[in-house]
């Protein structure tokens, strides 16, 4: 707190210098001139004289008075701050003043009322966040800016087997041991560092395990994001994990669980496919109308449904990281052409004509063929489910700006604006899909986008004017030059 010191004021010092001036002033006149002036006027001389001194001496005391009041008033003035500065809001200030300084206090006054309720509205607040991340199922860690622990919650401590804020004033890297699948040890530091670079928030990878003081791993999943204060500098950083063991188990579980399903399922759908195809063949004899016809729904249900066995297989795969391709360069027309001759029936079925347009001469791209051929399948089988009945589907292959170009374009229900950016989102499928064809797993075109973008420079994408108005599927792969 500063110290005041009491100053007399200006007017002070003005008055007091009068006073000398004239008393100087009447004892230098009377000593050289009193023999001028009349004996009857000296006495009314020093009469006015002494009043003036009088005056001049009460005007001294009054101002003394009321500069100590004031010197009084701002060192109370001066405490009350001090307290207020320290959170105590229990302090009062006084004065009956009317003048600038009785306003100044009122107003220090109302200052402290409301930095008084302003601050039990933030105490409310933080009491309210601690509540929470105190019961946060996730972890939570917050480091300062030489990357040592100061707060850690109930989730945290019990994760990394911390008690009784050991942790506090710890460098991260003896709390916190982090590895990834593939790694030893996990690099933590050098994502804090990138955060701190770009003051951003940023998720680890998928696979990453933290090193419990039991020797026990759990499978987390973390976020690093920055606390900014003034200027934008970074003034903490905060980590927040969650044990994701259980889950993922989960995850294996039920990937399991369906491909053993979808391969056990397969093979007899597949036998009633190809039995239903010799006798829509007719190699076992002739059929009738309605023969054919029931054989018919029956084949399109058998692929329809060896579609999707297909499509959870490529699922569970995609999710257990147990995607591998068999890259081969070779022509795609024939891949495309199978795969049309093989939606005939279904294209038939709905009365809609399938017409192919292909450049001769195309050059080979560097594909998987299995996983293409799947692609471009569920691409197709898309524009026939949701074209117009007895419309027109046009396949096409193009070489343009050293890549081979597949489209498919079809005149039917079209894709809204506002669900165009998750056509290619696993499981969805817009409203408008859904009333056409309401039978629909929404995964064929999550898979191919997925396959396409694995192939070294393969891109996939889609043009809609919006309802009704049809769509178009690109798909395109490099020219595969030859080796030199």
């Amino acid at each position: 707190m500063v110290k005041l010191k009491i100053k007399f004021s200006r007017f002070f010092w003005t008055v007091v210098s009068i006073e000398i001036f004239l008393s100087i002033f009447f004892f230098f006149f009377f000593y050289n001139f009193s023999e001028v002036i009349q004996a009857r006027y000296l006495g009314m001389v020093y009469i006015a004289f002494g009043v003036i001194l009088l005056i001049v001496f009460f005007v001294l005391l009054l101002a003394i008075s009321e500069s100590i009041n004031i010197i009084r008033l701002i060192e109370r003035i001066n405490k009350f701050s001090a307290r207020i500065a320290h959170g105590d809001f229990q302090a009062e200030i006084k004065s009956k003043r009317k003048d600038e300084l009785g306003v100044l206090v009122e107003n220090l006054n109302w200052m402290k009322t409301i930095l008084r309720d302003n601050f039990r509205k933030l105490e409310k607040e933080k009491e309210k966040i601690g509540a929470v991340i105190k019961n946060m199922e996730d972890g939570v860690v917050v480091l300062d800016q030489q990357r040592k622990i100061i707060l850690m919650n109930a989730a945290a401590e019990r994760m990394t087997g911390q008690s009784g804020k050991q942790y506090q004033g710890k460098n991260y890297q003896e709390v916190l041991f982090i590895k990834r699948k593939e790694e030893d040890v996990f690099d933590l530091g050098s994502w804090m560092d990138k955060v701190a670079q770009t003051r951003k928030i940023i998720n680890f990878p998928q696979d990453c395990f933290l090193k419990l003081l039991s020797g026990e791993e759990i499978i987390i999943e973390g976020t690093i994001f920055p606390l900014l204060g003034e200027k934008r500098n970074i003034d903490n950083l905060v980590f927040v994990f969650r044990d994701v063991t259980r889950k993922r188990e989960v995850e294996r579980m039920r990937s399991e669980f369906v491909f053993i399903l979808s391969h056990q399922l397969r093979e007899p759908v597949s036998s009633i496919r190809w039995n239903t195809e010799l006798l829509l063949r007719e190699e076992t004899g002739p059929l009738t109308k309605i023969q054919k016809t029931l054989l018919g729904n029956i084949y399109q249900s058998t692929a329809k449904t060896i579609n999707l066995f297909n499509n959870l297989l490529n699922v569970s795969d995609i999710a257990n990281g147990a995607l591998s391709l068999d890259l081969t360069p070779g022509p795609i027309e024939e891949i495309v052409q199978r795969v049309v001759d093989g939606l005939q029936p279904l294209a038939e079925s709905r009365g809609i004509k399938l017409i192919t347009r292909f450049e001769k001469n195309l050059p080979p791209v560097n594909i998987d063929r299995l996983k293409i051929s799947q692609a471009i399948q569920n691409i197709v089988e898309n524009a026939l489910s949701y074209g117009k009945i007895k419309g027109q589907v046009f396949v096409s292959l193009k070489k343009t700006d050293e890549r081979v170009v597949f489209s498919c374009q079809d005149d039917g229900i079209g894709i809204a604006v506002k669900n165009q950016s998750k056509i290619f989102h696993k499981f969805f499928r817009a409203d408008n899909a859904q009333k056409s064809q309401p039978g629909g797993a929404g995964l064929g075109l999550h898979i191919a986008k997925v396959f396409v973008e694995k192939m070294p420079g393969g891109k996939i994408w889609f043009q809609s004017a919006g309802l009704d108005k049809g769509s178009t599927f690109y798909i395109s792969f490099p020219v595969c030059l030859p080796k030199k």
